[in-house]
């Protein structure tokens, strides 16, 4: 997925629904990955976790992008 522009928010640069890898949310933030686990970890960013696999929706990316 491609960053999201300077005047749209996270969640409009992907479809509503979608889901992103811990690599995604850290490219898309400009943060390491640790810090994205870190978030999580500390549930300031919501996930679901299927399996081992963690996954952040668009939803919640940018309701945390706004606090």
């Amino acid at each position: 997925p491609r960053p999201p522009r300077a005047n749209e928010s996270t969640a409009d640069a992907h479809r509503p629904g979608s889901f992103f890898t811990i690599a995604e949310i850290a490219g898309i933030l400009r943060v390491s990955t640790r810090t994205v686990r870190r978030l999580v970890g500390s549930e300031a960013l919501p996930c679901v976790r299927v399996g081992r696999h963690v996954r952040i929706s668009a939803a919640e990316l940018e309701a945390f992008c706004e606090r």
